[in-house]
């Protein structure tokens, strides 16, 4: 496996940041299998592993990246940050949040008369990142015809405001890295000469969907997180929340908020599951 150069913040410490997408800082090492900022994002397939030697860095953050892996190959990665890991350093891990989604399907239902659209919602919430065959699902077509401005409120507490600004805009997702537009046109090709025009387009969605992420391939709560840190050998492993941490001076990253370059107060996926471990 290909080994890279390591970065290092103002105060000499390593920080890795996996799957960034489009959250990060030019002075942490950023992971990602789609890039358009080379200085700054390593194009790189994780499911290969991480490509840094054992005990190299201080922080290792990840947020919404790991439940779009299979869950063998999440166990292995989480077991790759621990390795990368030196003794004594955190591990900060967002996810979507299992139990919070359940528990408020559970309110919605129980009420004597069930509000449809926050009961639609919830729905989409749980099952349609795992279903979908095109970009950004069912939700997006759900959220596009949905009139009633009064539930604006209650999509922006479920999924953020700039999330639910991104499902409203109509536009497919561009792959920007040359690389992977290459590599997606010859697989088109290859499925419109096998399978032919409408066939090969549905083959087609699907598969650039998973390899994207926007497919979801498990769903976390902090029960199933703990055993399996457990397991790795981490310590100290405990819930927090967008704001709290133990890795010295969050406050000044805050990665987990909508517009954290300007240190906005505004969660950036509300429906996380924030959990932080430290290597023995």
């Amino acid at each position: 496996m290909k080994i890279f150069n390591i970065k290092e913040l103002n105060d000499g410490r390593t920080a890795l940041n996996l799957g960034c997408g489009g959250n990060y800082y030019n002075d942490w090492n950023n992971i990602n299998l789609n890039s358009v900022d080379k200085d700054n994002v390593i194009q790189w397939d994780l499911r290969k592993g991480i490509p840094y030697k054992d005990n190299s860095f201080d922080v290792v953050y990840s947020s919404h990246f790991l439940e779009h892996v299979d869950f063998v190959i999440a166990k292995y990665l989480l077991k790759e940050i621990y390795r990368v890991l030196k003794p004594n350093s955190n591990f900060r891990l967002v996810v979507p949040n299992l139990e919070r989604t359940i528990n408020e399907y559970v309110d919605i239902i129980n009420k004597e008369n069930i509000d449809k659209t926050k009961y639609k919602w919830i729905l989409f919430e749980l099952l349609d990142q795992f279903v979908r065959i095109n970009d950004k699902g069912y939700m997006a077509n759900f959220v596009q015809t949905n009139k009633e401005l009064s539930y604006e409120n209650y999509f922006h507490e479920r999924f953020g405001i700039k999330n639910v600004n991104r499902l409203k805009n109509k536009k497919k997702i561009k792959i920007k890295s040359k690389g992977l537009s290459l590599k997606f046109k010859i697989t088109r090709l290859f499925m419109y000469v096998f399978w032919g025009g409408k066939l090969s387009q549905s083959f087609y969605e699907n598969f650039k969907n998973y390899y994207l992420g926007e497919l979801h391939r498990w769903f976390y709560d902090s029960y199933q997180l703990t055993y399996i840190l457990q397991d790795i050998g981490f310590i100290k492993i405990e819930t927090v929340d967008a704001f709290k941490s133990k890795i010295f001076n969050w406050e000044t990253f805050n990665l987990d908020l909508s517009d954290f370059a300007n240190n906005k107060n505004e969660v950036y996926k509300p429906d996380s599951l924030y959990i932080e471990a430290k290597k023995k």
